[in-house]
C-alpha cells in the first residue's frame, strides 16, 4: 500500500485546547477574526457533522473533530495514525482515493468504516472540496464527514430483500414479470428466460410478443390494452412458445399495483404452465363422454335380455295357467313355440345378462385392483383345445380350424404360468368376437406358436376388418367400432370384452394386439412368457 498523504483531519501541532467561545466584537481585525473562527466552530458543532480542513498539499490540517469522534489523542492521530481508526478492509482504498484527489486537485468523495470512541464501527461519507487561490493553486481543502450508518444499513437491508425476492421469484415454478403503468415490461424472473430461451434485451418493453402464437396474439393484445386502459386485473389462457419451439398453454394473471389515489403505478404478472392440468381435464371430459356412451349402451344391452326373459316366462306362465296341451302335439293346431322352447330362450337371455353383469364386475375388480390371479404352471395348448371344443358344442355349424401344433395328435405341451380360468376367458372372448363378425360359412382359424421365450395365440376371421385408427382403440374400455354390424342374432355388447382381455394378459406379463385390413378380416393375438422348469 503506498504511503498516504497526511490525512485531512491530522493536526501538526498537538493541542488539547477547548474550542474558543465567541468574544465580544471589537474594532481590531484580530478580534474580528477570532470571533468569526468561534462562530465557525460553533456552526460545525451545531450541524452534527465532522468538519475538517487540510493544507493545499493535503498535509497539515485541523483534526480536532476527528479526535473527538475516534477518541484518538493528537499524538495517535499524527503522521499516518489516522489509518488506525479505519476498518482494516477500508484502509488501502481510502488512502489511494485521497492521494488521487490531492494529485488531481479534484473533489474527494468516499465512504468507509471508522471505529468510534466507544469501539463501534460507523460508516462515514467523506467529501472534501479544494479551495483555490487567485493563481489557480489549491490553498486548502475543506470537507465534512457524515455518519451514514443508518442509511448504509437500510440500503444493505434493501439489497438483501431484493436478493431474497429474486431468489424466490426465480425458484417458483411460474414465469413472473413486472411492468410499468403503461404496460412496458421492465423485469422478468429467470424462469421466463429459461423457458423461452430469449435474452433480456429481446424481451424488454413489448418484446414478449415474439413468443406468442401469431394467431392468438391480436386477442391477447386487445385484452391487455383494455386492462391497462381500465386499470383492471387481467386473466387469460394462451400458448407461449418454449425454447424447444413447442407451444404450451399458460394461465396468465396480471394484477395492478395502485397508489393511495387509486392510480396504477405498476403491474405484476404470472404465467402458469397448465399443460398437465389441461391433459387431466381432457381425460376427464373423455371419461365423461365414455360414461355417457356406456350408460346408453348398458341400458339398452341389459334391458334387451331382461325384456326377452320376462316375455318368454310370462308366455310360458300363461300357457301353463290355461293348461293348454303342448304346442305341436297331435291334434294341436297351435303353431307357436313350445314351453320348452320358451324356457330355453329365457335361459339364453338370462345367460347373456349374466355375461354382461360378469364383465361389469370384472372391470370393477380390475380398476379397484381386487382381481386376483391364481397362477399355476399349465399347458396352454391343452387349454386352447378345450375352449375350441366348448365353442364347437355351442355352435356346431361353425368351422374352427386348428393349425399344426394344435391339430397334431402328438401334442407338444406349451408351458406357461397362468390362471386357467382367466386365460380360458380370454381365448373364449377372442373366438366369440370372431363368430360375431365373421360370415357363418367362413372358417375361424386359431393358431398357437412359440417364438423365442414367448407363446402366441392368435384367432383369425374373415370379417369386415378394421381401419388403422380403429385398431388403435379397439382394446380400450367401452370402445364401440362404428360402421360394423355383427352377424344376425348377435349383440354388440358393452365394449368391455377386449379391454378385459388386454388387462388380464398384461397382468400375466403378456401383450395383446390386432392385425387387420378393411374387407380382409382381422387377426387378434396375445402372447405369454414361457414358464421355466423351476416355475
Amino acid at each position: 500500500m503506498p504511503d498516504p498523504a497526511p490525512h485531512p483531519w491530522q493536526t501538526s501541532t498537538p493541542s488539547h485546547d477547548p474550542i474558543p467561545s465567541p468574544v465580544p466584537s471589537t474594532d481590531s481585525l484580530a478580534d474580528q477574526l477570532r470571533a468569526s473562527e468561534a462562530r465557525y466552530h460553533a456552526l460545525v458543532l451545531a450541524t452534527g457533522q465532522i468538519s475538517w480542513t487540510a493544507s493545499g498539499d493535503g498535509g497539515d490540517g485541523d483534526g480536532r473533530a476527528w479526535q473527538m469522534f475516534t477518541g484518538q489523542d493528537p499524538a495517535q492521530a499524527a503522521a499516518w495514525g489516522w489509518l488506525a481508526a479505519l476498518h482494516p478492509d477500508d484502509r488501502e482504498r481510502a488512502t489511494l482515493a485521497w492521494n488521487a484527489a490531492v494529485a488531481a486537485r479534484s473533489i474527494y468523495t468516499i465512504d468507509y468504516r471508522v471505529r468510534r470512541a466507544d469501539g463501534v464501527y460507523r460508516w462515514l461519507f467523506v467529501r472534501g472540496v479544494p479551495v483555490y487561490d487567485a493563481d489557480g493553486t489549491v490553498r486548502e481543502w475543506v470537507g465534512t464527514a457524515t455518519d451514514i450508518t443508518d442509511r448504509h444499513e437500510a440500503e444493505a437491508a434493501l439489497r438483501a430483500s431484493a436478493a431474497q425476492f429474486r431468489l424466490l421469484a426465480d425458484q417458483i415454478p411460474q414465469l413472473v414479470w413486472m411492468a410499468q403503468a403503461d404496460g412496458h415490461i421492465y423485469w422478468y424472473n429467470q424462469r421466463w428466460y429459461d423457458y423461452t430461451g430469449m435474452t433480456p434485451e429481446s424481451q424488454a418493453g413489448w418484446g414478449w410478443q415474439s413468443v406468442h402464437d401469431p394467431a392468438v396474439l391480436p386477442l391477447v393484445l386487445d385484452r391487455w390494452e383494455r386492462s391497462i386502459a381500465q386499470g383492471e386485473a387481467f386473466e387469460m389462457v394462451f400458448p407461449l412458445r418454449g425454447a424447444d419451439g413447442q407451444f404450451r398453454p399458460f394461465l396468465t394473471r396480471v394484477l395492478p399495483v395502485k397508489d393511495a389515489a387509486g392510480q396504477v403505478t405498476q403491474w405484476c404478472g404470472t404465467n402458469t404452465d397448465i399443460t398437465a392440468q389441461q391433459a387431466v381435464e381432457n381425460a376427464l371430459r373423455a371419461a365423461n363422454t365414455l360414461k355417457d356412451a356406456f350408460l346408453a349402451i348398458a341400458s339398452h344391452e341389459l334391458r334387451t335380455p331382461l325384456t326377452s326373459a320376462k316375455t318368454y316366462l310370462q308366455l310360458a306362465q300363461r300357457r301353463l295357467a290355461q293348461s293348454a296341451p303342448l304346442p305341436g302335439a297331435a291334434g294341436d293346431g297351435n303353431s307357436g313355440p313350445t314351453i320348452q322352447q320358451l324356457l330355453s330362450a329365457s335361459a339364453n337371455a338370462l345367460g347373456r345378462l349374466e355375461g354382461l353383469v360378469g364383465d361389469l364386475l370384472d372391470v370393477a375388480r380390475l380398476q379397484a385392483g381386487k382381481l386376483t390371479l391364481h397362477l399355476t404352471r399349465m399347458d396352454l395348448c391343452t387349454l386352447v383345445k378345450a375352449v375350441v371344443e366348448e365353442e364347437a358344442l355351442a355352435e356346431p355349424e361353425r368351422v374352427i380350424q386348428l393349425t399344426e401344433r394344435l391339430a397334431s395328435e402328438a401334442q407338444q405341451p406349451v408351458w406357461v404360468m397362468g390362471d386357467p380360468d382367466r386365460l380360458r376367458q380370454v381365448v373364449s372372448n377372442y373366438l366369440s368376437n370372431a363368430r360375431k363378425y365373421s360370415p357363418p360359412d367362413e372358417p375361424i382359424i386359431i393358431q398357437l406358436r412359440v417364438r423365442r421365450a414367448n407363446a402366441q395365440v392368435s384367432v383369425s376371421d374373415r370379417g369386415p376388418g378394421l381401419r388403422r385408427e380403429q385398431q388403435a382403440h379397439v382394446f380400450e374400455q367401452f370402445y364401440q367400432v362404428a360402421g360394423i354390424t355383427p352377424q344376425q342374432g348377435s349383440q354388440v355388447g358393452l365394449g368391455l370384452g377386449l379391454y378385459i382381455c388386454r388387462t388380464l394378459i398384461e397382468q400375466h406379463q403378456g401383450r395383446v394386439g390386432v392385425a387387420s385390413r378393411p374387407g380382409a378380416g382381422s387377426r387378434f393375438w396375445f402372447t405369454l412368457p414361457l414358464a421355466t422348469q423351476e416355475a
